[in-house]
């Protein structure tokens, strides 16, 4: 994150930059094991029975049910990003 606000220059704006760069793998990685989960169970399997496309069974049943698990997770990244901002 430094070496990013280094090449961005200093100001806050590229602090923020610098977070959305590197904090966004954490959620990635939360949300692909979340789905790896969600496409074995009942409901996602129901509905790949049912013929419904990979995109919809996706987006329409698996992301709303594996977003709940991030919005957790952002609510304590919340604390460090307060505390990489003082730092």
């Amino acid at each position: 994150m430094l070496a990013i606000m280094a090449i961005l220059g200093p100001g806050l704006s590229s602090f923020y930059i610098a977070m959305a760069l590197v904090g966004w793998v954490s959620y990635a990685r939360l949300i692909r094991a979340q789905i790896l989960v969600l496409k074995e169970s009942d409901f996602a399997l129901a509905a790949k029975s049912l013929g419904f496309g990979h995109g919809r069974i996706l987006f329409r049943h698996l992301l709303p049910n594996a977003l709940f698990g991030s919005v957790v997770f952002s609510m304590s990244d919340a604390v460090l990003v307060l505390l990489n901002g003082a730092a």
